[in-house]
C-alpha cells in the first residue's frame, strides 16, 4: 500500500542551531577553581558531560565529574 499524498502541508521552520544556555551551564560558568556542586537533575551523565565539555572549551578551564549518591558532582580543577 502506498502512502497517502497530501497537499498544502506547510514546511515547519528549520530549527536554530544555537541553544539557550541552561541553568546547568550558567552554574558551571560561576565555578572557581576548587568549587563543586551536585547536579540532581533528570538528565543523564552523558548530557551533563556534554555541557561541561562545551563550557570547558569556551572558558579554557578544566572540570571533573563523578557519579555520586543522588546525582553527578562537578568540580572545577583549573
Amino acid at each position: 500500500m502506498l502512502p497517502k499524498i497530501e497537499k498544502g502541508i506547510p514546511i515547519p521552520p528549520k530549527p536554530t542551531r544555537k541553544k539557550p544556555k541552561t541553568d546547568l551551564r550558567k552554574t558551571i560558568e560561576l565555578l572557581e577553581v576548587g568549587d563543586s556542586f551536585l547536579y540532581q537533575g533528570d538528565k543523564t551523565r552523558g548530557y551533563v558531560s556534554g555541557i561541561i565539555v562545551g563550557a570547558a572549551n569556551a572558558l579554557k578551564c578544566k572540570f571533573v565529574t563523578r557519579a555520586v549518591d543522588g546525582g553527578v558532582r562537578i568540580w572545577r580543577t583549573e
